[in-house]
C-alpha cells in the first residue's frame, strides 16, 4: 500500500497490487471499473512498468468490453511508461500475432505505435521495425502501417527520409493502399520530393474506389497548405463534391473552407461556391453556409455572401435550411446593420418551420444571435425562445434549453426562461431535461459570481451544485454537468468550509476523471482538472471580490471544458490548448491585451489612409474590432489567424529595407503553434508597424522636401566671377539659401532613425544636397575672401572652416549650423553694401 501526494490536494492512498488483482478477476464488470483506476491514478503508481506489463497481459481478454477498457486505459497511460522501447516492441506484438477476431486490439495498438515513435530511443532501429512492416504479406497489417508512417514521418532520421518517401510512393501508386493517400497529405511537409508527391495525390483521385477517394480527400486536407498546384487541388475538390457517392462528396464538400484558405485564384473559387449555391445537387448546396460562416471574414463579396445564406433559407431541402439554419448564429455579429434586421426576420421565420431539424438550427442560434438584437427584437425572440421550448421535437427542446443557459446574462425578461427551464428540468426526454437541468446550474452560477454578498454567493452555489447533480444523474455520454460539477464542488468545499477540504477535493478529482474517460482528450482533461485543484488552494485566503473573480473564471473554464468533451475531432487541438493554458481567452490579462490590439488597430486605420496600405489598414482594424466579440474558440482562432495574414500583407508591401523587425516577429508569431501566445507578439508587431508605417509617411515627405530644396539650392549660384560684390543678388540669394535650410533643419530630428532607413535614390538624393551645400559654401568663402578684415569677418572664417571639415554624412545633420553662418554672412555683406558706391 502505498501513500501518493496528489499536488494541491494532500495524500492519496493507493494499494497497487490490490488494484491490479480486481483487474484479473472473473467478473468483468469489476475488473473494467478497476482498469478504469489504474488509468486515473496511473500518474500516481509507484511502479508504473508493472503496472503497463499486466495490462498488456489483460488484452488477451475474451470479454469484449474488458478488452476495449484495457486498451482505452492503455492509450491514456502510454506516455507516463518508462521503458519505451519495451512499449514500442509490446505493441508491435500485439498488431502483428493478435487473432483475426480481436481486430480491435490490432487497431489500438496501431494508433498507440504513432505516439511512441517520437519517443523511442532508437529512431534508426524504430525505422527498421516500421519498415518491415510495410512488406508484411497480411494487407491488414501494411494498411495499419502504411497508416502508421504518415503519423511518424517527420521523425524518421533523415538519413532514411528519402528512402521512407520512395516505399511511401510505391505504396500509393503501385500497391493503390488507401491509406497511402492519407499520409502522402500527413507526411507531405517533410517528403523531399514535393511536385511527385502533388502529382501522386491528384493521380489517385482518378481512382473509382470510394475508399481511395475518401483517403486522397484525407490527404488534401492536411497537405493544402504544402501542395506545389494548389489550383488544381481546389478544382479536383469541387469535381470530387459532385461525386456519386455520398461520402466522397460529403467529405470534398467539408474541405472548401480550408482549400479556400491556399487556393492562388480567391475570385475564382468564391465564384465556384457562388455556382455551387444554386445547383440542384442538394448535397453538394448544403454545404455552402457552413463555408460562408466558416470563412465569412474571408470571402471577398460579404454582402453577396449573406445574400446567398439569405435565399438558401427558403430551400426547399431540409439539409440546406437545417445548414443555414446554424450559419445564420455564427455571422449575425458580422452583418452590416441592414442585413441583420433580414437576418433577424429570417431568424424569426424559421422558428416556425415544419421540420424540427431546421428548428433545431435556430435553437442553437440563438446563444449567438440574441446579444446583438435590439431591445425590441429580443422581446420578439423571448416569445420564439418560449414557443421553441413547446417545441414537440425533443432535439429542438434540448438545444434551446442548453441556449438559454448561455444567453441568460443578456435577457432583459428572464422570468419566462426560467420558468421554461423549470418545466423542462422534468420532460420525459432525458437529453431535455439533462440540458435544462445544466442551464439552471449555469444560471445559479452566474447569479453566484455577481452576489453583493457572500450569504448569497454560497446560497446560489450550492443551487448550482444540486442542479448539475441532478443533470448528471439524467445518465448520457460525454454529460458536461458530470465534468462540472466536481469544479463547483472543489469550489465549494475550498471557500465555504474549513475541515476535510483536501479529501473532498481529492475525491471531487477522481469523480472528474471518471466523467471524461470517454472524451476525445482524456489525458489533457486530467490534467486540467487537477490543475483546478491546485489552483483552487490559492482562493482560500482571497477576499469576497477576489473570490467571485476566480468564480467567475472557473464557469468559464467549465463551460469551455465541457464543450471539449464533445467537440468534433477538428475542433478538439485548439480547445485542447485553451484547457492546458487555463482559458486565457477569458483571462483579464488576455482581455486587455485584446483591447489594446483594438486600439493599436484603429491606429493603424488611419495611418493608412490615402496611402497604398490604406484597404489593409482597414481590414485590420475591422478584424481587431471583432476579436473581442468572438465568443468560441475556434472562431477566436480563425479571427486571430486573419489577422496575422493581413499583418502578412502588410508586412509584404513594405520596400526591403523598411521591413524591419516587425517583420521577424510576424515570422515568430507564424512559428508559434499557440494562439494565445500569439497575441503578445501581435501587440509588439502592431506598435512596430505603426511605427514603421508613421517613418514611411515622414521617409515620402522627406523625399518631397528633398526633391524641393534640392532645386532650389540648384538655382542659387554664389559664383563671384558673375556677380559685382555690391549687386543685392548676393544678398538675396544668401536670403533664398537660408530659408530652404532653415526648411531643412525642421526635419533635423529623424535623422539618425531616419537615415538608416533611407533607400537608394532617397541616399542618393541626400549626398547630392550634401555636395550643393558644399559648393555654396566654397562660394561663400570666395566672397568673403574679398571683404575687410576685423572681428565679424573672423567669426564667418572659423564657422566656415569648421563646418567644412565636417564629414559630408553629418553636414545636412547640421544644416542649423550653416543657416547661422549665413546669418553672420549678410549682416557684414549688407554694411558693406552700404558705405559702397552705387
Amino acid at each position: 500500500m502505498t501513500s501518493i501526494g496528489i499536488s494541491g490536494v494532500g495524500k492519496l492512498i493507493i494499494d497497487q497490487g490490490e488494484l491490479l488483482k480486481k483487474c484479473l478477476c472473473n467478473n468483468p464488470k469489476e475488473s473494467r471499473n478497476a482498469v478504469c483506476e489504474v488509468g486515473l491514478y496511473f500518474d500516481l503508481l509507484p511502479d508504473k512498468q508493472g503496472a503497463w506489463d499486466e495490462l498488456v497481459k489483460l488484452t488477451s481478454s475474451e470479454d469484449r468490453d474488458v478488452r476495449r477498457s484495457i486498451l482505452k486505459t492503455l492509450e491514456i497511460v502510454i506516455q507516463d511508461v518508462p521503458d519505451k522501447v519495451k512499449v514500442w516492441n509490446d505493441l508491435i506484438t500485439l498488431l502483428t500475432t493478435c487473432e483475426l477476431c480481436k481486430c480491435d486490439i490490432q487497431y489500438e495498438a496501431s494508433i498507440m505505435l504513432n505516439s511512441v515513435f517520437q519517443f523511442h530511443p532508437d529512431k534508426q532501429k524504430a525505422w527498421e521495425d516500421l519498415r518491415n512492416l510495410l512488406f508484411e504479406n497480411d494487407y491488414y497489417i501494411q494498411w495499419r502501417a502504411t497508416e502508421i508512417l504518415g503519423y511518424v514521418f517527420q521523425d524518421i532520421p533523415d538519413t532514411n527520409k528519402k528512402d521512407a518517401w520512395e516505399i511511401l510512393h510505391a505504396l500509393a501508386v503501385d500497391k493503390k493502399c488507401p491509406t497511402a493517400a492519407e499520409s502522402l497529405g500527413r507526411a507531405f511537409q517533410y517528403i523531399p520530393d514535393k511536385k511527385q508527391a502533388s502529382e501522386d495525390i491528384l493521380k489517385l483521385a482518378e481512382d473509382e474506389e470510394c475508399s481511395m477517394k475518401q483517403g486522397v480527400l484525407k490527404g488534401i486536407r492536411y497537405a493544402l497548405p504544402y501542395l506545389v498546384d494548389k489550383q488544381k487541388a481546389w478544382d479536383l475538390l469541387v469535381k470530387l463534391a459532385h461525386d456519386k457517392d455520398n461520402i466522397v462528396s460529403y467529405d470534398a464538400s467539408g474541405i472548401f473552407s480550408d482549400a479556400f484558405l491556399y487556393t492562388p485564384n480567391k475570385q475564382k473559387a468564391w465564384a465556384d461556391i457562388c455556382k455551387m449555391s444554386f445547383e440542384k445537387d442538394n448535397r453538394v448546396k448544403s454545404s455552402i453556409p457552413s463555408f460562408i460562416s466558416t470563412l465569412f471574414d474571408s470571402i471577398p463579396d460579404k454582402h453577396r455572401a449573406w445574400d446567398i445564406i439569405h435565399r438558401l433559407s427558403f430551400d426547399d431541402d431540409i439539409d440546406v435550411r437545417w445548414f443555414t439554419a446554424h450559419s445564420i448564429g455564427h455571422i449575425f455579429g458580422r452583418l452590416s446593420d441592414e442585413e441583420k434586421k433580414q437576418a433577424w426576420k429570417d431568424t424569426h421565420r424559421l422558428v416556425y418551420d415544419e421540420l424540427g431539424l431546421v428548428k433545431s438550427g435556430i435553437a442553437e442560434s440563438f446563444r449567438y444571435i440574441f446579444p446583438h438584437l435590439s431591445i425590441k427584437q429580443q422581446q420578439q425572440a423571448l416569445d420564439d425562445i418560449h414557443r421553441l421550448t413547446l417545441d414537440k421535437d425533443d432535439l429542438v427542446r434540448s438545444y434551446i434549453a442548453e441556449s438559454i443557459g448561455f444567453i441568460f446574462p443578456y435577457l432583459p425578461g428572464k422570468k419566462r426562461p426560467l420558468k421554461d427551464l423549470k418545466r423542462l428540468e422534468t420532460d420525459e426526454h432525458r437529453y431535455v431535461s439533462s440540458h435544462a437541468l445544466h442551464s439552471l446550474g449555469k444560471i445559479s452560477i452566474y447569479n453566484s459570481s455577481q452576489a453583493i454578498n457572500e450569504f448569497d454567493c454560497k446560497k446560489e452555489l450550492e443551487i448550482a451544485i444540486s442542479y448539475f447533480e441532478k443533470a448528471a444523474k439524467r445518465g448520457f455520454d460525454l454529460n458536461p454537468s458530470e465534468f462540472c460539477l466536481p469544479f463547483y464542488k472543489s469550489f465549494h468545499a475550498i471557500i465555504f468550509k474549513e475541515n476535510e477540504t483536501e479529501e473532498q477535493v481529492k475525491r471531487y478529482l477522481i469523480e472528474a476523471k471518471r466523467a471524461i474517460r470517454q472524451s476525445n482528450d482524456k489525458k489533457t482533461l486530467y490534467e486540467a482538472v487537477q490543475n483546478l485543484a491546485s489552483a483552487l488552494t490559492e482562493v482560500k485566503n482571497l477576499d469576497f471580490i477576489d473570490k467571485k473573480e476566480k468564480l467567475n473564471s472557473c464557469r468559464k473554464y467549465c463551460e469551455i471544458a465541457s464543450e471539449l468533451m464533445k467537440n468534433t475531432e477538428i475542433t478538439v487541438p485548439y480547445a485542447t490548448e485553451l484547457i492546458r493554458k487555463g482559458l486565457p481567452i477569458l483571462d483579464r490579462n488576455l482581455r486587455e491585451l485584446i483591447e489594446e490590439i483594438q486600439k493599436k488597430t484603429e491606429i493603424i486605420s488611419e495611418q493608412t489612409k490615402g496611402t497604398q496600405f490604406e484597404e489593409l489598414g482597414d481590414e485590420l482594424s475591422i478584424n481587431g474590432q471583432s476579436l473581442l466579440q468572438v465568443r468560441d474558440p475556434v472562431g477566436f482562432k480563425k479571427q486571430v489567424n486573419y489577422m496575422q495574414n493581413t499583418l502578412k500583407a502588410i508586412c509584404s508591401k513594405l520596400p526591403e529595407g523598411q521591413k524591419g523587425e516587425s517583420c521577424e516577429l510576424l515570422k515568430l508569431m507564424y512559428a508559434e503553434p499557440s494562439i494565445e501566445d500569439k497575441i503578445p507578439l501581435m501587440v509588439n508587431i502592431l506598435s512596430k508597424f505603426s511605427y514603421q508605417l508613421d517613418m514611411t509617411a515622414h521617409l515620402n515627405r522627406f523625399d518631397r522636401k528633398l526633391d524641393v530644396i534640392g532645386d532650389k539650392l540648384s538655382c542659387i549660384s554664389f559664383n563671384v566671377f558673375k556677380l559685382k560684390l555690391n549687386s543685392h543678388n548676393v544678398i538675396s540669394n544668401l536670403d533664398v539659401m537660408k530659408k530652404e535650410l532653415e526648411r531643412l533643419n525642421e526635419i533635423e530630428s529623424l535623422n539618425e532613425s531616419l537615415m538608416d532607413k533611407l533607400d537608394t535614390t532617397q541616399t542618393e538624393k541626400l549626398n547630392g544636397l550634401n555636395k550643393d551645400i558644399l559648393e555654396r559654401l566654397e562660394e561663400i568663402k570666395i566672397l568673403i575672401d574679398d571683404l575687410p578684415k576685423n572681428d565679424d569677418t573672423e567669426k564667418i572664417f572659423d564657422l566656415l572652416s569648421e563646418l567644412k571639415q565636417s564629414d559630408s554624412d553629418t553636414l545636412l545633420q547640421r544644416s542649423s549650423a550653416v543657416v547661422t553662418l549665413i546669418s553672420f554672412v549678410i549682416p557684414v555683406l549688407q554694411q558693406i553694401l552700404i558705405h559702397s558706391p552705387v
